[in-house]
């Protein structure tokens, strides 16, 4: 079964980059240029795993993961970031008792492709914010 990821990122560089490694390594890929699309293009796609920058210009990635979380759509949210520490945007998350992993950009397609591969074969549920 081919599994589908959401991809929400501004910069349209970058998400159209990880759309085009992820379908190329067979996902199914859908993309979204802000949070609010993202948040409608979930609720539409229904993807296995979600890709979210955390800042972006009309809702940030932590709001979207949380709105995406609360619509019982049951996926794997990880959040992107360029910057090594969002800990006053990832507080909130946690104050909710929501955890969703980080990767730091640039994303090394390798790794990301691993990462996503071994969650999808252990079943496991993402790793929490370290």
């Amino acid at each position: 079964m081919q599994r589908k990821v959401l991809i929400i990122d501004d910069e349209i560089h970058v998400a159209d980059t990880l759309a085009m490694v992820l379908s190329a390594h067979g996902y199914a890929v859908r993309v979204e240029y802000c949070g609010e699309a993202g948040v409608r293009g979930a609720a539409e796609f229904f993807p296995d795993i979600v890709l979210s920058d955390v800042l972006m210009p009309d809702i940030d990635g932590v709001e979207v993961a949380q709105q995406i979380r609360r619509s019982s759509i049951n996926c794997r949210i990880f959040l992107l970031s360029a910057l090594p520490d969002h800990a006053h945007r990832l507080q909130h998350a946690r104050g909710d008792g929501e955890t969703f992993p980080v990767l730091e950009k640039p994303l090394d397609p390798h790794s990301l492709l691993l990462r996503l591969r071994s969650q999808a074969e252990s079943g496991s549920a993402p790793s929490p914010i370290s």
